[in-house]
């Protein structure tokens, strides 16, 4: 500084009060250059610039300085009461922290760690869930959070949801994970699967007493006479253990149902309530079981002495059903109708709900719940799609046309995210007669074309009554692509490329499989013989043609027939006969390119008497 100042030109400023003052006191020198930056350390402390998301996490993740401070020390709050034991207050700190710091991966492994050692209280369990999910998503399902995920979803008692996300890796899963997989297939009923990633795993969980429990299980109630008489006994065996107590009754509920063996169902359904582990679930399924037996005078009895209400979606489902099948439809909509909120953010229960209130045409009821679904505060936006498709089939049953257009208009501005649910309302579209929706909804659903022969299926249709052929010779080649051995597939990829005239040589081929297959069959007669002409093997086409049983073809065809015997008539001089053939033709059943091949036929076909 004072270097700076012995400089001539910077003389005068030396002599300056304010300039000495700082020369002279080196410590006010400080304090003011402090006071200076004043406001880029606030700056810095209080806007959102600092980027805490994973390398290459979209969207990225900018927090405060201030987030970073209060996350930082509520992350030590978490730790010094998880020392002690205090493990809900713990998970609450922890859950806070992730709040102020949504990219901080260890703050969420923390809450996670927390949740499950405290037992899993109930106030944590949702933002659990959904915290796992997160941490699934930031990590790109790494292996460790993928374990620890799973471990919360055990904890929460949801196995659907745990072999919704585990069965894309269940090929590369630790031994702890594959046991949870394995016992989440069993506990929901994928007893195929169970069985399956069993055969080939079994020897990594030899040491696993309550995994083979359920293996035990599985053989008691699918197994052959004598192994479920021996695994019976086992699981008897165990509900006697002190260590393996509950799951085998739970198990016992499980194969007394597959067993149609009311007594004992109901004796370990009593083992479970005496200590309070019984649930709504649990019941129903007793119920069930009366009424498949023809007890349905006990099963009414014993709905009517219950005072348990459904807890969630799956519980709301299952009741409404059980009260349906029982003939007491109007107690069955009672249910639903009072279903608890969690079950309100289901699409299982919205979807259970529509297909109950068509079932009993009740329009004015299914477009109040259509409303509901929107505005359903822990729905966010994901049932926006569905209850604007709900309510335009409540208006077309209502005969309001244009409300139902404008419903299905608004239906379009949101996407169905669920894939299952996509085909289902597309498949629904077509039946009703809305191709073009059906096409817009499933060619919405993913930015990519997806590797699934049935929305290729689904799509080659719904083109095909829109008459869009150049979709759908894009839509039968990918399903083609997807089901090369499927006799629907070759025969509707055939038809496109004979419709689109294109790739002869292939539908000939194609053609040729399906007639060789079905020998009988005249629709695989008729295309064969015109991938023939296609080809310009026009005497094997005629030949074949004249095989083929008029009488007998659909409407659509009998057009095809005709067209094809013009097309031969022309290239072998009959005019006479072409004019005959083109009279029968029906051209509201051709499509846009089989109009052009005829109109180019008709150009060059001499007039009548030439």
């Amino acid at each position: 500084m004072e270097a700076f100042f012995a400089k001539r030109k910077f003389r005068r400023l030396a002599r300056l009060p304010f300039c000495r003052l700082i020369l002279g006191d080196r410590l006010f020198g400080v304090a003011l250059a402090l006071f200076g930056s004043l406001p880029l350390i606030l700056a810095l402390f209080v806007m959102r610039i600092w980027v805490t998301s994973p390398s290459g996490f979209e969207p990225q993740i900018k927090v405060s300085g201030l987030d970073l401070a209060q996350a930082w020390s509520l992350k030590k709050s978490a730790a010094r009461a998880a020392a002690v034991g205090e493990f809900e207050k713990a998970s609450f700190a922890w859950l806070t922290a992730c709040a102020n710091n949504l990219g901080d991966v260890s703050s969420i492994r923390g809450f996670l760690r927390s949740f499950i050692s405290a037992g899993g209280p109930s106030r944590f369990a949702k933002p659990a869930i959904q915290s796992s999910f997160w941490l699934l998503n930031l990590t790109a399902t790494n292996r460790s959070d993928l374990d620890l995920a799973g471990e919360v979803l055990e904890v929460c008692k949801l196995p659907d949801l745990l072999v919704q996300r585990v069965a894309p890796l269940k090929d590369a899963l630790s031994v702890e994970l594959e046991a949870r997989y394995l016992k989440s297939l069993f506990q929901i009923g994928e007893i195929v699967e169970f069985e399956q990633v069993w055969t080939r795993s079994w020897k990594r969980h030899s040491e696993d007493s309550a995994l083979q429990l359920y293996r035990a299980a599985h053989l008691a109630g699918w197994g052959d006479f004598d192994q479920r008489l021996e695994s019976l006994a086992k699981l008897d065996r165990a509900a006697a253990s002190e260590n393996l107590w509950l799951p085998a009754n739970r198990l016992q509920l499980v194969v007394s149902a597959r067993r149609f063996d009311c007594g004992r169902y109901a004796n370990a359904l009593a083992r479970l309530a005496s200590v309070g582990e019984d649930s709504l679930a649990d019941h129903i399924g007793y119920w069930r079981l009366l009424l498949e037996a023809g007890r349905e005078a006990e099963a009414e009895m014993l709905i009517g002495e219950s005072s348990r209400q459904p807890s969630n979606a799956g519980e709301t489902v299952a009741m409404s059903k059980l009260l349906c099948d029982l003939g007491l439809v109007y107690e069955s909509f009672d249910v639903l109708g009072n279903a608890p909120a969690n079950a309100r953010a289901s699409q299982e229960y919205w979807t259970f709900y529509a297909d109950a209130l068509f079932a009993a045409s009740r329009w004015e009821d299914l477009r109040r719940i259509s409303l509901q679904m929107r505005r359903g505060s822990l729905n966010g936006n994901r049932f926006h799609a569905l209850g604007h498709y709900l309510e335009g089939r409540a208006e077309l049953a209502l005969e309001r046309e244009l409300s139902a257009s404008a419903a299905f208009q608004r239906m379009l501005e949101w996407r169905f995210e669920d894939p299952d649910l996509t085909l289902r309302i597309s498949q629904q579209l077509i039946r009703i007669g809305h191709p073009e929706l059906a096409v817009q909804v499933l060619q919405s659903s993913n930015n990519t074309p997806p590797r699934n022969a049935d929305y290729w299926a689904l799509l080659f249709e719904a083109a095909s009554r829109e008459g869009d052929t150049d979709l759908m010779l894009e839509a039968a080649s990918q399903w083609h692509k997807l089901s090369p051995n499927n006799p629907a597939a070759q025969q509707n990829y055939a038809a496109a490329l004979l419709i689109n005239r294109e790739r002869a040589d292939q539908a000939v081929r194609l053609t040729w499989l399906l007639k060789d297959r079905y020998p009988n069959s005249r629709a695989s007669a008729l295309n064969h013989a015109a991938a023939l002409r296609l080809s310009g093997r026009s005497e094997e086409a005629e030949s074949l043609l004249s095989e083929v049983d008029l009488n007998l073809l659909t409407e659509s065809q009998s057009a095809v027939y005709h067209l094809n015997w013009l097309a031969l008539d022309f290239e072998f001089g009959r005019y006479e006969e072409a004019r005959n053939h083109l009279a029968s033709i029906n051209r509201n059943l051709l499509y846009s390119p089989q109009h052009e091949w005829l109109a180019e036929i008709l150009q060059r076909l001499p007039e009548d008497g030439e």
